[in-house]
């Protein structure tokens, strides 16, 4: 369409630039947006990993502060007292706090379990911390035993010295 008159080549001017300026303003407000958007997006997903963090952390050390409790328990520490006993009341725990399995463990690294097995664990970190009288909790590692991935509680019993 051609205008032969002035007034419609200003209008197709006008129009045009507006257009033009319309478009720009569009690109703009979606490019910011898509800024805003992804920031916002980063900052809540570092607020949602900080705030897992917080309840791995709290759901680990309550666990492990529950494995204290039965370290600490008479029975627990009694060196006189048979295998049996001792079994009976760390099955109970594995029944109250779903742990896959718990065992008492001598001075010289050898571990007798709850389901029957008995490992040597002299060369694991987490034990030797326990010989040094501090509680550890295991980075997840490959279990020796049946290859899964476990995290391992270490607690040390206590009797005197």
């Amino acid at each position: 369409m051609k205008f032969k008159t002035m007034k419609g080549k200003m209008l197709t001017y006008f129009l045009s630039l507006f257009l033009i300026i319309c478009i720009a303003i569009s690109f703009m407000a979606y490019f910011m947006s898509k800024r805003m958007i992804e920031r916002k997006a980063s900052s809540l997903m570092s607020e949602v990993s900080r705030q897992a963090v917080q309840n791995i952390e709290a759901r680990l050390n309550g666990t492990l502060d529950s494995i204290e409790t039965v370290a600490n328990m008479p029975t627990i520490k009694d060196p006189k007292l048979g295998w049996d006993k001792k079994k009976t009341i760390l099955d109970e725990e594995i029944k109250l706090h779903g742990h896959i399995k718990m065992g008492i463990v001598s001075k010289e690294g050898q571990s007798i379990q709850t389901d029957g097995t008995t490992v040597n664990i002299k060369d694991r970190p987490y034990f030797k911390k326990a010989m040094e009288g501090k509680s550890t909790i295991s980075e997840p590692i490959v279990s020796k035993v049946d290859g899964k991935v476990v995290i391992i509680y270490t607690v040390p019993i206590k009797n005197g010295n």
